[in-house]
């Protein structure tokens, strides 16, 4: 016998993390501030995909769908200097960057973007969560 499917309505959050390579500065800093001056990370980005299941498929999205929607945001950053892509790109920016550009592509794959998370290293990271998906981000 099946154990049945919990029956409340279901709303789930997904989770994938990608990795970029990238050099930046913070131009709003002092000039003795060592983040003023320009230097890289491999960041990485986690993308929270929040929905409720495929009827046929249980699954939020199908994680190839969103490599896709990925991969344009990948080519334009990776190996690239952030500055020439957001004028400040602290790790807070850079989520509202991806988030805003994301944001399109992940509903038209039938989903909803819920989160971006930047970290620059192990100890360091922020979150931007979307609560609303009308909600106005930078």
């Amino acid at each position: 016998m099946e154990t049945p499917l919990y029956q409340e309505p279901q709303h789930f959050e997904i989770t994938r993390t990608y990795e970029i390579s990238a050099s930046h500065h913070l131009p709003t800093l002092p000039d003795d501030h060592k983040c003023a001056r320009q230097h890289g990370h491999n960041f990485r980005i986690t993308l929270t995909i929040a929905g409720a299941l495929h009827p046929v498929h249980n699954w939020v999205v199908d994680y190839a769908a969103l490599d896709r929607v990925w991969e344009k945001i990948h080519e334009q950053l990776d190996h690239s200097n952030l500055n020439d892509v957001i004028p400040n790109p602290t790790s807070e920016m850079i989520a509202g960057w991806i988030y805003s550009t994301l944001v399109l592509p992940v509903a038209n794959i039938g989903a909803r973007l819920a989160a971006v998370r930047i970290e620059e290293n192990g100890r360091c990271s922020a979150t931007l969560r979307v609560e609303s998906p009308h909600a106005k981000v930078p």
